[in-house]
């Protein structure tokens, strides 16, 4: 601890903080441009310059470490003389018609509708017009004038790149987007470019993002100080009437997201911050959620089929699905669970199939086997950055897991090795891509390897590599050819290092499903892959292919798809942000969902639904008055780790599934949000 005095208040600052930092935890005001929490210091826009007494010149507060005894003065007029002259110099050159009028309280005050422009030329047309701060720091330091020659800069506002929209004539050179490009995400899209009078933010060559490695994380928007980047679909959406923490379902890292609903509409996400687990989202989180979730194709109410699919009451078409169900024993009924479903409907649909005697029960996912189950961690916070070796097998993080990468490159930074093996993008920063036709046999030999068994070079390096210090070993879709069965191998490499698997799942919500048993009991088969014998099915999402065989089709889902010519009864659910309840992360961390708009049309939680359906079947131990219920029994069951017997997860070809990855319900996001779907392309076509 150092004590020192900023303005006259004593401070106790804490063990590396800077002068910034321990005035900002005292709530004393220093004005800075360039530092952001979430990025190392930078000093570059020199506003935060402080008068320390034994020192003979100012010094940057955001850079400065906080020695015991310091004397410092941050709101002295000789500072603030200095600190005008800076951002008089940044003004000339930025639109400040607004930052200068004498009437900008009451146009504020008075016009709080957003006014929409093709180019910003002062605050009243800016997207950040209510969160700026260089307004913020104008207003404080009483700018009214601007002394220099004003200039607009009458650069192009780039409106190429999907879900982006730049306009360098708002940048103030802060730096803040190349460095948490940079620093953060490891991905360096964006860099100054030109000097002098002609400094800028761009790409190479001036190529559009969409070319540079972009991963469209959002995070250089979510930094940015003024509205040079802006989300394109939100800029002009205006202030949020309430802002709601919870959790994003479209991987399984299971990100908490702030989100900003207007008139029961989402209008935009933000990560929710450092106490919540993470400052950082992936592409999906950031900025599909909108027009995911309140896309025009959501199923709206309940239909039954007479000859045709017509709209019915929830008591008739749950009526009609219990009628359908009772017509067939149980070894002819299969139940697919969605990964996009949340631990209290996968229970419910366990239960459902669990009180009917049914043991056909799968998820709809490559990698939900039973053989995963030897992979699951048992929860708790697994810190990757912290790992001497990280290994990525048949992952694609940028579309899996992207937030993970960040850890991933934290862990590169503090010096660990990070090897990819059959990765599709992998990281341009990685020391080793191992390139093999097969994974699983990849993994053989490298588990003989560790047993001290000869090899090839390849394998005898990466066996070296791992026996020195803590390893994390993080899996996806490419490891599971073969049924999975190259799943008992990397649990064997684990064991036979420090090492610590996460399973990057091919859906959100796969590690609590897994968790439930939403797997075959008994003699049972997995639905997901094959189908002999069924003639009615239970799905919570399409799946391609359904043999003729099967008669029956009960539909609960989210968006409407070509299934719905077969379906006999639709069932609308809800979305996960119109939903309470939890999910698992791939970590085996617990996060919870909070509803953020009322459900779409008469569309229902689903197990709210499966409630229902399990009171019409007669069943016992059905009827719940709220989710709390359903919530404790969920946990109990997970914490109890309760198994059924005879669990088999064999038989049948693999079945083509969508790719989990890029879908939300089984419904491709690409085919929801355009701009998601051009940005995989460009993916696809650099790989290949």
């Amino acid at each position: 601890m150092a004590s020192v005095t900023i303005d006259g208040q004593s401070i106790e600052a804490g063990e590396g903080e800077t002068i910034l930092d321990a005035a900002e935890r005292a709530d004393i005001f220093i004005p800075t441009l360039c530092n952001h929490p979430d990025l190392p210091a930078f000093g570059g826009c020199r506003m935060c310059l402080v008068k320390v007494e034994g020192m003979g010149s100012y010094v940057p507060a955001c850079s400065t470490p906080a020695r015991d005894g310091m004397v410092i003065h941050s709101d002295i007029e000789e500072l603030n003389r200095l600190r005008r002259n800076i951002l008089e110099l940044i003004l000339s050159e930025h639109p400040s018609g607004c930052i200068i009028c004498d009437d900008r309280e009451l146009c504020f005050d008075y016009h709080r509708a957003p006014s929409k422009a093709g180019r910003t030329t002062g605050c009243r047309f800016c997207p950040e017009k209510d969160e700026c701060d260089l307004y913020d720091i104008a207003a404080s330091l009483d700018i009214e004038d601007i002394r220099l020659p004003i200039e607009y800069r009458e650069r192009e506002v780039r409106r190429d790149d999907p879900f982006i929209e730049r306009d360098y004539n708002l940048c103030i050179l802060c730096g803040r987007c190349v460095r948490v490009c940079d620093e953060i995400r490891g991905v360096h899209a964006v860099d100054f470019v030109n000097r002098g009078h002609e400094t800028t933010i761009g790409t190479a060559f001036q190529a559009p993002l969409l070319d540079s490695g972009c991963i469209f994380c959002g995070a250089c928007i979510d930094v940015c100080p003024t509205g040079a980047l802006s989300e394109r679909r939100m800029k002009w959406g205006g202030s949020p009437e309430q802002r709601i923490t919870t959790t994003c379902m479209l991987c399984p890292v299971g990100c908490s997201i702030e989100v900003d609903v207007t008139r029961d509409r989402i209008l935009n996400v933000h990560a929710a911050g450092p106490g919540h687990g993470t400052t950082q989202l992936c592409v999906k989180g950031r900025f599909t959620l909108p027009a995911l979730m309140q896309h025009h194709e959501r199923l709206a109410r309940p239909m039954v089929r007479d000859d045709v699919l017509k709209a019915a009451s929830w008591d008739d078409a749950i009526g009609a699905a219990a009628e359908l169900l009772r017509r067939y024993e149980p070894h002819e009924i299969g139940f697919v669970v969605s990964p996009g479903m949340i631990n209290e409907g996968g229970y419910m649909l366990r239960k459902i199939a669990h009180a009917l005697e049914c043991d056909n029960v799968g998820v709809a996912s490559g990698m939900a086997t039973a053989g995963a189950l030897q992979t699951i961690t048992s929860g708790g916070s697994i810190d990757i950055a912290s790992a001497d070796v990280v290994l990525l097998l048949g992952v694609d993080l940028r579309i899996t897991t992207a937030v993970l990468a960040v850890s991933v490159y934290q862990a590169k930074k503090n010096g660990a090795r990070v090897v990819t093996i059959g990765c599709d993008g992998a990281p341009r920063w990685a020391d080793h891509a191992i390139a093999t036709p097969s994974v699983p046999n990849f993994l053989d030999g490298l588990q003989a390897a560790l047993s001290g068994e000869a090899c090839n070079n390849d394998v005898a390096t990466m066996a070296e590599h791992l026996q020195n210090g803590s390893v994390a070993i993080l899996y996806g879709p490419g490891v599971m050819a073969d049924d999975g069965t190259a799943i008992a191998s990397l649990a064997g490499v684990a064991s036979s290092c420090n090492g610590t698997v996460i399973p990057c799942w091919d859906g959100a919500n796969v590690q609590g499903l897994l968790m439930l048993d939403c797997l075959p009991g008994g003699h049972g088969n997995n639905p997901v892959r094959d189908m002999t014998g069924l003639k009615a099915l239970y799905l919570t999402q399409p799946l391609p292919d359904i043999p003729e065989h099967v008669e029956t089709i009960i539909l609960q889902d989210v968006y409407t798809s070509n299934l719905l010519e077969r379906a006999d009864v639709v069932l609308p659910a809800a979305s996960f942000s119109e939903e309470q309840g939890s999910m698992l992360t791939c970590t085996g961390e617990r996060r919870i969902l909070q509803p953020c708009t009322t459900p779409a049309g008469q569309s229902r939680p689903d197990w709210d639904i499966l409630s229902r359906l399990g009171v019409a079947l007669g069943c016992d131990g059905f009827a719940y008055d709220d989710v709390a219920a359903v919530t404790e029994e969920a946990m109990d069951h997970i914490a109890g780790g309760k198994k059924r017997p005879g669990e088999n997860d064999a038989g049948g070809e693999e079945r083509m599934l969508p790719d989990g990855m890029l879908c939300y319900r089984g419904h491709a996001i690409g085919a929801k949000v355009p701009d998601f779907a051009r940005l995989v392309e460009q993916w696809r076509d650099d790989d290949a």
